[in-house]
């Protein structure tokens, strides 16, 4: 698992979803260094708002090695 944390201080789900859309690069970016380093397999990714007090899962489409 992921866990990327931001300091995006909106309230507002809707606010949430839209900021984390923007972070989706540099997540896949992170699963597929892990992947390529030989580290354990990215199984979810995930975007921590401490200020707006939520946790946003990314959905990358990450398949489990075979």
């Amino acid at each position: 698992m992921v866990i990327d944390h931001k300091t995006f201080p909106a309230a507002a789900e809707s606010a949430w979803r839209a900021k984390c859309v923007t972070f989706i690069p540099q997540l896949a970016a992170y699963a597929t260094l892990l992947d390529a380093a030989g580290e354990k397999r990215v199984t979810s990714c995930w975007v921590h708002l401490p200020i707006g007090g939520a946790m946003v899962e990314i959905a990358l489409g990450v398949r489990p090695r075979a």
